[in-house]
């Protein structure tokens, strides 16, 4: 298993990957960096108790804190190796081809499905000279009449969106000096954790009925199934087969579509639409960013401190945070003022799993959303057009012009990705494995999660994840606030 990488682990990780190209390129235009590499951390955790947060000002002549909802996530691996890992890690390059590739030993993430136990999951990105970058995609500027700078902010352009996959990364690592290689995977769409997996057909097929849809004409990605068509058979997880479709399907002519063989059919897979409608089959996921990014929600700024935020005034100067809490990210980058809007970004947030017995790939990204004009030629901006938001926290502020409902407005949920949207500056699936599921019982619990970790204790098992205060009282010196 793995442990806590330190900030030199990482920083080593990344001069062993990352090739810097041409200076000429390490800016893409958009203001920010183009992404070289990712570090994905997912810690286990718990729903804590409020804090607080907000704006207090050196001299204490104001005070704007509030209280704030919080989760306590574990940071740190104090266990044996054979227990199971609080905290998991995945890291992600560009490799000599162009393409993101998975660089570390671990390469999937495994959860338990339940209602009581959250995993905080923290994205980092890095450019082409090693350095952090999350800070680029949050900017926010205001013009000299200090108005908002809509047009030179990021902060509005961009949002991730999580959702279900169908592919795994190439994953390539060196142990001991020997490098080992696995291929990227298609066709991982939901499947069961069996020595014989089978799909998952609601989650991997379109559907008409209690039915799988046939190909047709318009069909762009399809794979095999038993030609009865019925959802009520096993559909194999099985690389032969998708083999098959990746390399059979794409040469058929449009008479061919219902080629069978050995009582095997093609029919069409899930659209990316339909995948992101369905992705709360699977997990729920709830933006925690915080301002700024590198800090944990209710951190206190003892001494005066740039935050990378700009004061409104419209002299771009850094704000100071001395005597300040750290809150979670406004639109606007506001502080001080209450926990209503909210903006959602994505580089932290906090995920539950509600279906065991399934591995499944994990769709990430990071959208790039842009202004579009109305009918009178004003610019609008789609990210806080949502009309049908019902979180009283991120209904849209008043200095963002959008189109919708005037109050009504907001932000879009984690899986309400819009096809027009296809502007994105990563997209990369990771991998997750849900073994066993709480509502079971402890006991089915215990034998369910055994499968993968055969070697821990049976009471620590059930102190992990039914006895809350376990953990957080071993490990209360290393609490990740989200």
């Amino acid at each position: 298993m793995l442990a806590a990488c330190s900030a030199n682990d990482v920083d080593d990780f990344l001069k062993k990957v990352v090739k810097a190209p041409p200076a000429s390129i390490e800016y893409n235009g958009k203001g920010h960096s183009q992404i070289y590499a990712v570090s994905a951390v997912l810690r286990m955790g718990f729903k804590g108790d409020n804090i607080k947060v907000g704006n207090f000002g050196s001299d204490n002549s104001i005070d704007n804190t509030y209280e704030q909802d919080s989760y306590n996530m574990i940071s740190v691996n104090t266990d044996k190796p054979t227990d199971y890992p609080l905290m998991q890690q995945i890291e992600i390059s560009k490799g000599d081809n162009g393409q993101m590739q998975i660089t570390s030993q671990r390469d999937h993430f495994d959860v338990v499905a339940s209602d009581r136990v959250y995993y905080g999951l923290e994205l980092t990105y890095y450019g082409a000279n090693h350095q952090q970058i999350n800070g680029e995609f949050i900017q926010f500027y205001y013009k000299k009449n200090g108005d908002p700078d809509l047009d030179n902010s990021t902060l509005v352009q961009h949002q991730h969106f999580f959702t279900i996959g169908n592919e795994v990364l190439e994953h390539s690592y060196t142990v001991d000096g020997k490098t080992i290689s696995k291929n990227s995977k298609q066709g991982f769409y939901p499947h069961t954790l069996d020595k014989k997996p089978t799909y998952y057909p609601e989650l991997t097929f379109e559907m008409e009925g209690d039915r799988l849809k046939p190909c047709d004409i318009t069909t762009t990605s399809a794979l095999l199934a038993p030609e009865s068509g019925n959802k009520s058979e096993l559909m194999p997880f099985d690389s032969t087969l998708i083999d098959k479709a990746i390399n059979i399907f794409p040469t058929l002519k449009t008479n061919q579509a219902t080629w069978t063989e050995g009582g095997f059919k093609f029919f069409q897979t899930l659209t990316m639409p339909h995948a992101a409608e369905l992705a709360n089959k699977l997990f729920t996921y709830r933006y925690r960013d915080t301002d700024p990014f590198e800090k944990q929600l209710g951190y206190e700024y003892q001494e005066g401190s740039g935050d990378g935020g700009v004061v409104t005034d419209g002299t771009n100067a850094l704000r100071q945070r001395q005597g300040d809490f750290v809150e979670l990210l406004h639109q606007c980058r506001k502080i001080g003022t209450g926990p209503n809007n909210l903006d959602r970004m994505g580089f932290k947030g906090v995920l539950q799993f509600s279906q065991a017995n399934t591995e499944f790939a994990m769709q990430i990204s990071l959208c790039n959303i842009v202004s579009q004009m109305d009918k009178s030629k004003n610019a609008i901006w789609p990210k806080y057009g949502n009309d049908n938001q019902k979180d009283a926290d991120s209904k849209t502020c008043s200095e963002i012009p959008t189109l919708g409902n005037g109050e009504g407005r907001g932000l879009y949920n984690f899986n309400e990705i819009k096809s027009e949207w296809s502007n994105h500056d990563i997209d990369i699936p990771l991998t997750f494995r849900v073994i066993a599921d709480m509502k079971d019982g402890d006991e089915k619990f215990v034998e369910d999660f055994k499968k993968f970790y055969p070697h821990m204790d049976t009471n620590e098992i059930k102190n992990y994840f039914f006895n809350p205060q376990y953990l957080l009282s071993r490990n209360r010196k290393n609490i990740f606030v989200m």
